[in-house]
């Protein structure tokens, strides 16, 4: 079932950032207030933890909306080694987020991920708990 929602222009520059630059951990994309396109909500910077990204998606969930995001999952973030795996998630928390956002989000991931060609796995997480490191590791293996 698709939902009409359209990519924005940029959406697939800044995934190509994410993918081949290294210096971007993460995308993470919404739905705009208008409910007809997907955009970039966030870009993080260089040196931004995975700590940053899971209080900015969060926060999204907080205020009732769902997130889309690919994050370049690197086993040991300590290291001078940044290679990861690119993950795809799907964040909409089944606490805070109403049923129109639920189903919008539901029925618009696969436009988005048209877009993001190339990630090794996709996600779908939908409570708190399921967003942190020591699990998205283990639903990586």
């Amino acid at each position: 079932m698709s939902s009409g929602v359209k990519i924005a222009e940029d959406v697939k520059e800044k995934y190509q950032l994410v993918k081949t630059g290294k210096k971007n951990p993460y995308v993470i994309y919404k739905i705009a207030d208008d409910l007809k396109n997907i955009v970039v909500d966030k870009l993080g910077e260089e040196g931004e933890t995975f700590e940053d990204f899971r209080q900015h998606m969060l926060a999204a969930a907080e205020s009732g909306q769902g997130r889309y995001a690919v994050y370049d999952l690197v086993k040991d973030e300590a290291s001078k080694n940044k290679t990861g795996d690119l993950v795809f998630i799907v964040w909409i928390s089944d606490d805070k987020c109403g049923i129109k956002q639920k189903m919008l989000y539901s029925s618009s991931k696969d436009a988005i991920k048209k877009a993001c060609v190339g990630f090794k796995k996709e996600l779908q997480c939908n409570d708190e708990s399921e967003l942190t490191l020591k699990e998205l590791n283990e639903k990586m293996k």
